[in-house]
Order: structure tokens, then C-alpha cells, then sequence
């Protein structure tokens, strides 16, 4: 494995905690572990209206379900358009997450925390896939 692969795969894993560790707060929120003062408030943020997608299903879990796909791409397809058309989705999520974060004027660090997991991880992937286009040109 290179070195891109495990900085790859342990931003993966961090995001995959971190996404689990939100949907744990989702069900039982007493399990929060944040300040909630100022302008740091995780529970402001992971209650609010933002944080369900149609009021109903918590944002975390998509999260979650982003994490885990994409560490099925990591392990079996890396370097297809397809998991860059999934890492596009989580960007998109990402934007979702700091529109929502601004709109509410509180930052959730565990939110934060998978945004930058998902544009690290994004980032690492389009440079990984540049290189291996310029190898075989």
C-alpha cells in the first residue's frame, strides 16, 4: 500500500467514526461530548431544522452511508468515475453543511470535522487519479 493509499484510507476511517459518533447523538443525545457556548454549539446545529433531510431522516446518516461507500470504492475501485462522482456527492454535502452551519451562525466541530475528512479525501483522490492519467498519457 503507498503512502496516498493509507492517508487516504485513515481519513477515511476518520470520517467514518466521526459520522458514526453523530448518528450515536442523533438517537441518544445525552452522548454529546461539545461545548454549547458561543459560537461552538454541536447541539445547536445537529437539532436544528438543517440537520433532518425532508424533517424526518438525520443528516449524520448520510454521512455515515457516504463514509461507508466510500471506503467500498477505496477497497475495490478506487480509481473509477464513479467513486469521483460519489466523492462529488459528499462535496455537495459538505456545502449543504456550511451553508446550514452559517445560516445558524454555529459551528459544529464534529460536522467540521467530516467536511474536511470528505474534501481531504476528495482532493486526495482527484490528485491520485491526475497522476495515474498522466502515467499512461
Amino acid at each position: 500500500m503507498q503512502i496516498y493509499e493509507k492517508v487516504l484510507l485513515a481519513i477515511l476511517l476518520i470520517a467514518l467514526v466521526d459520522a458514526s459518533y453523530m448518528v450515536l447523538v442523533y438517537f441518544q443525545p445525552a452522548a454529546l461530548s461539545c461545548p454549547a457556548s458561543g459560537l461552538i454549539d454541536c447541539s445547536a446545529v445537529l437539532q436544528s431544522v438543517y440537520a433532518k433531510v425532508f424533517g424526518v431522516i438525520p443528516l449524520s446518516l448520510f454521512g455515515l452511508l457516504w463514509a461507508i461507500v466510500a471506503l467500498v470504492f477505496f477497497r475495490y475501485a478506487r480509481n473509477t468515475e464513479m467513486a469521483m462522482v460519489w466523492y462529488l456527492l459528499g462535496l455537495g454535502g459538505v456545502a449543504y453543511s456550511v451553508a446550514s452551519m452559517y445560516a445558524l451562525g454555529k459551528i459544529c466541530e464534529y460536522c467540521s470535522i467530516l467536511d474536511i475528512s470528505i474534501i481531504a479525501s476528495a482532493m486526495l483522490l482527484y490528485v491520485v487519479q491526475m497522476g495515474h492519467r498522466r502515467a499512461s498519457a
